[in-house]
């Protein structure tokens, strides 16, 4: 009776694993899937503001394209700077790459939100960093 006890036992613990296996790979694919495109970031601080823009671009071969809207010595420029992202999780992004300037977009994003058209993602890199954003058709 307790080596089938035992059975059941370990047969229910290989069962829980392998889930757990998969469910974890199927997630981190199926998130990184989500996040491919292009995402305009909602100043959430100041809804009416049309003219400060960022966008984060993830692409398929882990690249990402940050662009914003730069003021220079009374003009306004678009710049567009390009770094690495990798996911470790799905809910974790590591991004990097960006350099002086564009320090803030490297670190460990937390994502707290992810479907089809919303994006929401958290970085604490000395102070919380937050960023909302929904996706460009």
């Amino acid at each position: 009776m307790k080596a089938k006890g035992f059975a059941v036992i370990t047969a229910l613990m290989l069962v829980v694993i392998v889930s757990a296996v998969i469910l974890s790979g199927c997630s981190k694919s199926k998130t990184e899937g989500k996040l491919i495109g292009k995402w305009k970031v909602i100043n959430v601080a100041n809804l009416s503001d049309t003219v400060n823009w960022e966008t984060w671009e993830f692409t398929g071969d882990n690249r990402v394209i940050y662009g914003t809207l730069r003021h220079f010595n009374g003009f306004d420029s678009a710049v567009y700077v390009r770094g690495q992202f990798s996911m470790d999780s799905y809910k974790k992004v590591d991004v990097v790459g960006f350099g002086k300037g564009y320090e803030h977009v490297n670190g460990t994003w937390q994502i707290t939100k992810l479907d089809e058209s919303n994006l929401m993602m958290v970085n604490d890199i000395g102070g919380l960093l937050f960023r909302e954003m929904t996706k460009v058709n």
